[in-house]
């Protein structure tokens, strides 16, 4: 087994291919490779997503699509916009994308 590492994140659980030595290192880990804290059910959480995800071609349309996703979602979601236009005009405009950011920020939040 490799000596567990300081540091921990998604590329460095992909170079791992025994389950156990990913699982070690999520487990002793808790800050990422830029040294921000990262609690163990989100080390885990990126532990197996990586596990999953470390095709090389499954890596570049993840790369590309899911900000596609995300920008387009958002964008439709914006249409819907609440509270007056007078409010809206000058302060900012409040819409349900606004809310799904929100909502995003506020689980993984919850989550760490």
């Amino acid at each position: 087994m490799r000596s567990p590492a300081l540091y921990w994140s998604v590329s460095t659980c992909m170079a791992f291919h025994d389950d156990s030595e990913m699982a070690d290192l999520a487990r002793l880990s808790r800050t990422d490779r830029n040294g921000a804290f990262m609690t163990k059910r989100i080390a885990d959480i990126f532990a197996e997503y990586s596990h999953y995800h470390n095709h090389p071609m499954n890596q570049v349309f993840h790369y590309i699509g899911i900000p596609m996703i995300v920008v387009s979602i958002l964008g439709l979601l914006s249409l819907i916009t609440f509270g007056s236009a007078e409010f809206s005009a000058n302060v900012i405009r409040p819409d349900m994308g606004m809310a799904l950011m929100l909502f995003g920020l506020g689980f993984y939040f919850f989550m760490d």
